[in-house]
């Protein structure tokens, strides 16, 4: 990953961690540049924020609602016996 697509996916990142909600164009205005980047490449790194957040167990997703994205809570399952058996 190169230093634009490191600072492209850490500016989309602080969006999300301080509790705004993005939506594509939103983020294409995160990040100026002389070529427009593509849906594809946002979704690229809204993959790579999810893949971060379940590696590192943060108990967050990114989540999409009403067109946005934004990160929630997910539900904590309170049975043990199932933690035991995954263990």
């Amino acid at each position: 990953m190169d230093n634009q697509s490191s600072r492209r996916l850490l500016a989309l990142f602080v969006q999300l961690l301080n509790g705004q909600q993005v939506d594509f164009n939103q983020w294409q205005q995160l990040n100026p540049s002389d070529k427009p980047k593509s849906e594809r490449v946002f979704h690229r790194d809204l993959a790579v924020i999810r893949d971060t957040l379940h590696a590192f167990d943060t108990g967050y997703e990114v989540v999409l609602r009403h067109r946005t994205y934004h990160l929630d809570a997910q539900q904590v399952v309170e049975n043990t016996t199932d933690f035991k058996n995954r263990a």
